[in-house]
């Protein structure tokens, strides 16, 4: 480029330089204040005060910045306006539970208790039939069941069940999963609609979004329920199956998956999914894979589990554990129960790695 046309430029590169001075930087720099912790005046309990913004907040332990140092200091030691503006600052970022008067919670229309095994049916709203892709779906049935010292205050990991059309989810919640998970400290969910056709039942835009529905109402009444730990399984075309709604957890919800449960599985679609939703291999080598089949099966074999282990080491799975049963193509509670205290105790495993 011949010096003549560089010094044309100069003129369109000053423009470019004033705009960006006078009205994107302002831009940059106002969304940077939005997310910075905002400065105010402290009074401690002797009428001292000082500028600073709050960090965090950990018991009576809590951390201010001051020009830029993070400091230490104790709650107890400001003044009681500012204990009382400390406890909203807290209310506004850790939701309460939403708890009824006599302990209960409220979803819909009905309301349940720790311990129970609550189903209600929800009104479709027009989210869910957008992820359903559905105009004609109306009604979602939930299922929740939680264990029977269940505080919302502390964490659960969570189950959810799938099965091999989707129409049966929270029903098969109800049983056995129900049942034998939570005496192991898990929260047992399932959901379906009520009025898509069978054929629709198989698609898995209808599983995304009663499953979204389920977690929002979840997360409404229990919002620490954002952040438990989720496990996906079922028996037969469930253990296939879940894995799509596991794949639409982590690409849309952001919730990983910590663990599958695959019973009378005779093929994987782990790499299917992880395509699908363009996951890599190693957003999966940290989860646990039990995979079991009975050895009278004649629809999945032992055989065509060890099959299936070898498809789900190829799809990125380093975490499996291979389990046979005396019993055909049937459910079974012992294994189910053996790998929710094999997820529990390799989860905090994995924890402390």
């Amino acid at each position: 480029m011949s010096l003549t046309h560089r010094l044309r430029l100069l003129p369109i590169a000053f423009v470019f330089i004033i705009a960006f001075c006078s009205f994107i930087a302002p831009l940059l720099l106002r969304a940077q204040d939005a997310t910075a912790p905002k400065i105010r005046t402290w009074t401690d309990s002797q009428g001292r005060k000082i500028n600073a913004a709050l960090l965090k907040v950990d018991g009576d332990n809590i951390t201010f910045s001051i020009k830029g140092r993070e400091v230490p200091y104790q709650l107890s030691k400001l003044s009681d306006e500012d204990q009382k503006f400390i406890a909203q600052w807290l209310d506004i970022r850790n939701p309460k539970p939403l708890v009824n008067d006599d302990g209960s919670f409220t979803i819909g229309e009905d309301s349940f208790k720790a311990g129970d095994i609550f189903t209600t049916t929800l009104k479709a709203n027009d989210e869910d039939r957008r992820i359903a892709d559905a105009d004609d779906l109306e009604g979602i049935m939930i299922t929740i069941a939680t264990p029977a010292d269940f505080d919302p205050s502390k964490s659960y990991p969570i189950f959810v069940t799938s099965t091999t059309t989707s129409a049966t989810n929270a029903v098969a919640a109800k049983g056995n999963y129900a049942r034998v998970g939570t005496p192991n400290g898990f929260i047992v969910i399932g959901a379906q609609s009520t009025t898509l056709d069978i054929k629709k039942h198989t698609y898995h835009e209808a599983r995304a979004a009663t499953f979204n529905r389920l977690i929002k109402e979840m997360v409404h009444i229990w919002p620490a329920s954002k952040d438990w730990p989720l496990y996906f399984g079922g028996f037969s075309g469930g253990s296939k199956n879940c894995f799509f709604l596991a794949g639409y957890s982590m690409k849309e919800l952001k919730r990983p998956p910590l663990g599958f449960f695959m019973i009378g599985s005779n093929y994987s679609l782990l790499d299917t999914v992880r395509k699908e939703y363009n996951l890599s291999k190693s957003d999966l080598k940290h989860v646990l894979y039990y995979v079991c089949n009975g050895t009278q099966d004649k629809i999945a074999s032992p055989q065509d589990g060890q099959e299936v282990v070898e498809q789900l080491k190829k799809a990125g799975a380093k975490k499996i554990r291979s389990e046979t049963y005396e019993d055909g193509h049937k459910f079974s509670k012992e294994q189910f129960d053996q790998a929710l205290k094999w997820f529990l105790e390799n989860t905090r495993d994995n924890a402390e790695e």
